[in-house]
């Protein structure tokens, strides 16, 4: 071979070791480019696997960023979902001019431009060497990358990145590696928003729910709210002092499994209600529970609703109602105190003007020899002494029964014989008054009372029963021995009657029935108060059935003792 041939071959070996080397390198290259892009993205997924702080996930990605390519200044601005408009959350070598060229891009629009191109793109410097702010930056920026980050095709934040590099330095799969980590990034920023997001509403509702907490335990009013099984959902510490129940032991139970059978058979009719009448319900004092410490406790039940108007539960509210109740007792005693002075001022004022004007005619007008005259004027000044008589002594009985300072004398007694005198004491003023008296019993009935004082009840009952009657009624009174030996007194008229309304009330003192059939009829409303104290000091009850218009029945039953009934 020819000494140029040898030539020719040698260099054809040393091309091809050369392209050899070459090759080689470039495949060192992509095999280091790949490796990096599988580490960087490696790197990235575990970030988003493990961390949903924002700013730690930040700080991970601008990290990332200075491994694919090197920078002199890196920021990642956050786009507001709300405005569309970018901020900086995070940079590395943030200066006044880096600063100042990332405000131009948003100005400009250049960063709107670039995330709408949805991958990495190179702007290049175009400032002038009279910029204000180059003297405050001795390198010479040649260009700025941007990088968009999309999740879900929503941009939610962009990289800038500002480098010495010219437009065409930048390697290709440089860009490509941070289009991939862009995309991973979007990811992880999207999901530390969320995160953040919901952090914040949970924050928030944890807050509402202690506020509300402390409004509701503050309360002294007792809250529990249920769901539509019954189950209670919330149970307030004045209700556990209420009813008596923890709230550990009644959370997420049925109200009636926890609860006593009184508590819960309440409740239970007072959900029946407000379900059934689909509004809530005021507190009465019908409807109240003595709790178990004693305390009277009154309910409000509303109806809980969910956002489309749909009942998802029932709201009870219980009061302690000791001051209401103690309130409308002071409130009765006023009303009772107004009504005795209306009521007393009234009949002792009437027979007194009798009295009075009687006296002044048998002094001025009568003559001496008027015998007649006389006799009539001083009956009528009698009869209403009696009268005004018979009103203090009802006074001073109310009084003396109420502070206890009465005895019972119980003797041995004969009703039937008792009951008759009693008759005939008040037989004159029901033959005035046009009303007729029978009387149903045995020969007699032996029994034990305090004499006196049943005496006066059944004047009262018989008194009551001619003085609401019309002429030509009857008032009928009763008296028998049961198989229990209890000793039973009826008495029956055709008067006026009561209305039912009035019934409850009939025996408290100074009540008078608000009625067109008696308005005309005098009285003090004591007569059946002290009827009922002194039916109550023997052991025994009192009741009234009646309606308006067609008479009263009145039954007496004391606890008797053995006796002989003959009959």
């Amino acid at each position: 071979m020819s000494r140029m041939g040898q030539m020719d071959n040698t260099e054809r070996i040393s091309d091809l070791v050369s392209r050899m080397e070459m090759l080689e390198k470039i495949n060192n290259d992509l095999k280091s480019s790949f490796d990096e892009v599988f580490h960087t993205l490696a790197q990235l997924s575990e970030t988003i696997s493990v961390e949903f702080e924002l700013s730690q996930v930040l700080e991970v990605v601008v990290r990332l960023v200075a491994n694919v390519m090197d920078f002199d200044a890196c920021a990642i601005l956050l786009r507001s979902a709300s405005t569309g408009t970018y901020r900086i959350e995070t940079s590395r070598c943030l200066t006044p001019r880096f600063s100042q060229k990332i405000l131009n891009l948003l100005n400009e629009g250049l960063l709107d431009w670039a995330v709408s191109k949805r991958h990495p793109i190179v702007i290049p410097d175009m400032s002038g060497e009279d910029d204000d702010l180059s003297l405050v930056h001795t390198a010479k920026t040649s260009s700025h990358v941007i990088v968009p980050l999309i999740a879900g095709n929503r941009p939610v934040a962009a990289i800038v990145i500002e480098s010495a590099k010219a437009e065409g330095d930048y390697r290709h799969q440089d860009l490509e590696l941070l289009g991939i980590m862009a995309s991973q990034a979007a990811v992880a920023i999207s999901n530390s928003l969320l995160y953040r997001e919901m952090e914040e509403k949970n924050s928030n509702l944890s807050q509402m729910q202690n506020y509300m907490r402390n409004v509701y335990e503050s309360m002294t009013s007792g809250l529990m709210v249920l769901d539509m099984e019954g189950r209670v959902t919330t149970f307030s510490k004045p209700a556990e002092e209420l009813l008596g129940v923890s709230a550990d032991e009644i959370m997420g139970k049925h109200y009636k499994t926890v609860l006593n059978h009184r508590s819960a058979t309440k409740l239970d009719n007072l959900v029946i209600d407000s379900l059934a009448d689909g509004r809530a319900s005021d507190f009465n004092l019908d409807n109240l529970l003595v709790g178990p410490m004693g305390v009277p406790i009154g309910f409000n039940t509303s109806l809980l609703r969910d956002e489309k108007g749909r009942v998802s539960g029932i709201i009870i509210v219980c009061h302690d109602i000791s001051e209401t109740m103690e309130l409308e007792e002071l409130k009765k005693v006023d009303r009772i105190k107004t009504e005795l002075i209306s009521n007393v001022s009234h009949e002792l004022r009437t027979p007194l003007s009798s009295i009075k004007a009687y006296t002044e005619t048998l002094l001025d007008t009568v003559d001496d020899d008027d015998r007649e005259v006389q006799r009539e004027f001083l009956g009528v000044i009698s009869e209403e002494t009696d009268r005004l008589t018979r009103l203090i002594s009802n006074l001073l009985d109310l009084s003396r029964i109420e502070s206890g300072r009465v005895e019972l004398d119980i003797q041995k007694c004969d009703f039937v014989e008792m009951i008759d005198r009693a008759i005939h004491v008040v037989k004159p003023w029901a033959s005035e008054k046009g009303v007729t008296i029978g009387f149903d019993a045995p020969k007699e009935l032996i029994g034990h009372c305090d004499r006196e004082m049943m005496s006066q009840v059944v004047m009262n009952l018989l008194s009551n029963s001619i003085k609401y009657n019309r002429s030509g009624g009857s008032v009928n009174i009763s008296v028998l021995r049961t198989e229990q030996e209890d000793v039973i007194i009826v008495v029956k008229d055709t008067g006026v009657g009561i209305p039912a309304r009035a019934l409850p009330q009939i025996f408290d003192k100074f009540y008078r029935v608000d009625s067109s059939l008696t308005y005309e009829v005098s009285g003090t409303g004591l007569g059946l108060s002290i009827v009922r104290n002194i039916v109550e000091m023997h052991g025994g009850t009192i009741s009234a059935e009646s309606s308006e218009g067609e008479g009263s029945v009145f039954t007496i039953q004391l606890p008797g003792e053995s006796g002989e009934v003959s009959g």
